[in-house]
């Protein structure tokens, strides 16, 4: 089990990584996974998210390079990523509905939106959602995000995945007249693919030596 504690996402994700190249190695596709628990504090009044959720246009999108810290990412698994969580969001009005249910009683603790569906995704031939439910809970003016992923892949998605969840969360809570608070997150299987293991060492060797994420970790 890894349990992490930050208030930057970069620093978070850079221990996140460590740990899990850390972890015991096996033979097969996953060469390594662990259960794991993160937080990423919020301790200003700006969560400076990299991803912008327009509720309004019902809109994911960013201005944010991307290649710019993680080179050997493909644009279209960027765009891709955001294309499918525009479709979790907002297809039949999951987002709104809980916006609306909290400004009506901020202080309810169902404002819960699953995206899991036995009748749907037990079928192995189906695409599972990897995260499977958000929960959105108002704690002394603040809205915290709580997410349950039942899987995520440790190369890059799981960082792009902190940035549209903290846009999703400054969204809303700005929708709602609250502060952005803390994003906890907990993954039953975090893993490292065997085909991402040459790019995940390059990938630590460039944050342990680029003034970039140098400066992105101190922030």
């Amino acid at each position: 089990m890894i349990t992490i504690i930050d208030s930057n996402e970069y620093r978070l994700y850079k221990r996140l990584l460590n740990e899990m190249v850390a972890c015991p190695p096996r033979e097969g596709k996953v060469i390594r996974e662990s259960f794991v628990v993160t937080s990423l504090e919020q301790n200003s009044d700006n969560a400076n998210s990299k991803v912008t959720v327009d509720l309004k246009s019902k809109k994911i999108y960013t201005e944010y390079d991307y290649k710019s810290t993680f080179p050997n990412v493909e644009e279209s698994l960027i765009n891709l990523e955001l294309d499918y969580w525009t479709g979790e969001f907002f297809s039949d009005n999951r987002i709104p509905n809980i916006v609306s249910n909290l400004e009506k009683d901020p202080e309810s603790k169902r404002h819960v939106v699953t995206l899991w569906d036995n009748h749907l995704h037990l079928d192995e031939n189906s695409i599972a959602p990897s995260t499977i439910y958000f929960y959105f809970r108002v704690v002394d003016n603040r809205l915290d995000l709580y997410t349950h992923a039942r899987t995520s892949n440790v190369y890059f998605l799981t960082l792009m995945d902190i940035h549209i969840f903290r846009g999703l969360q400054q969204a809303i809570a700005d929708k709602i007249n609250k502060k952005v608070g803390n994003l906890n997150q907990v993954y039953d299987s975090l893993l490292v693919f065997n085909k991402d293991w040459e790019n995940i060492v390059n990938q630590l060797s460039l944050i342990d030596n680029s003034p970039l994420w140098n400066n992105l970790c101190q922030m």
